[in-house]
């Protein structure tokens, strides 16, 4: 009995992030998404703005949304 394996040679995935709005972000892989990453449920907490770069992602003016989730407290 012979058995012959076909392997496609492609190179590791290239990874991306690009913002979803203000709720979040999603990882995609190739141009296809893997992961959608939110900050909460039903979209309670979100970001005033969302940033993403070839380095990271920035998340700044968290907030909830009052009939959601309870505010966060004053630093």
């Amino acid at each position: 009995m012979l058995l012959c394996l076909v392997l496609e040679g492609r190179g590791a995935p290239v990874f991306t992030i690009q913002p979803s709005g203000n709720e979040g972000f999603d990882v995609l892989a190739d141009g296809n998404l893997i992961a959608p990453i939110r900050l909460a449920a039903e979209g309670a907490i979100q970001a005033a703005s969302v940033l993403t770069n070839t380095s990271g992602i920035q998340l700044s003016g968290l907030h909830t949304i009052p009939q959601l989730a309870l505010p966060f407290p004053n630093a």
